[in-house]
């Protein structure tokens, strides 16, 4: 059966999946997506703006089958070792004061100079230790996250999303569990409102009434059926399935 799917905004959000069952073990099949980000040009109650986003979270929901362990794409795992590194150094100075005090009698005969000087020196040590923990940080654009999700976002997180990120990636594998009659998933898009970016000619949008604005004709072209908006628009869901291996 070919995979269900709708792509409210279209230019702004492309999303295609499906499950593969060539070259995967037995009773787990492979689920590879594609997704492509742009932006879309919106012309409507007399506003012409453009959205993009700069974050967005790809949710799988599976029935009659599991995510196999060690498979989910983009999780990297932090090190268990961290490397810490001491280095000790002394400190020494040494402080030197004189004090003289000279008197001489000239011009007699006698001449008895008479000299006074005390010397005295300190000197004092300090030792520093500095420590450097050293820790490689991996960088990623699709992120594994808690809850089979997965976070789509530049490094720097203000970034407009733009291009493809994934092309026929394998997300993750799909395991059948025991007695299922069906193998399926729901794979979604969803971008919350404070994700979205807003532009007009000029720069970004400043005024909060004109953004809620835009907001809104957004919203009503995303929003379909009874689904309500609470923050966070669904921009693109597929749902497919596994066909049974006797049919023809």
């Amino acid at each position: 059966m070919a995979p269900k799917k709708q792509n409210a905004v279209p230019d702004l959000v492309e999303l295609i999946a499906r499950l593969d069952i060539s070259g995967s073990a037995e009773q787990c099949s492979a689920l590879k997506v594609d997704l492509r980000v742009g932006s879309v040009e919106i012309d409507e109650e007399c506003i012409n703006f453009k959205v993009s986003a700069n974050r967005l979270i790809l949710d799988i929901n599976v029935e009659g089958c599991e995510i196999s362990p060690g498979t989910r794409f983009g999780e990297p795992v932090k090190a268990n070792n961290i490397v810490i590194k001491k280095t000790s150094s002394t400190e020494a100075s040494k402080n030197h004061n004189l004090r003289g005090n000279i008197e001489a009698k000239i011009g007699t005969r006698d001449f008895d100079p008479s000299i006074e000087i005390d010397g005295g020196g300190g000197a004092e040590s300090k030792a520093m230790t500095r420590i450097e923990v050293s820790e490689e940080e991996v960088l990623l654009r699709v992120r594994a996250k808690p809850n089979s999700r997965w976070e789509v976002q530049e490094p720097d997180c203000k970034t407009e999303l733009s291009g493809t990120y994934l092309n026929d990636t394998q997300l993750c594998q799909l395991k059948a569990t025991m007695a299922a009659n069906r193998v399926g998933f729901n794979a979604k898009i969803i971008c919350n409102q404070r994700d979205l970016l807003f532009y007009i000619s000029g720069g970004p949008i400043s005024r909060a009434l004109n953004k809620s604005r835009m907001m809104g004709i957004v919203v009503a072209k995303a929003i379909s059926g009874d689904q309500q908006y609470k923050g966070r628009l669904v921009l693109s869901e597929v749902e497919g399935e596994m066909e049974s291996q006797d049919e023809g």
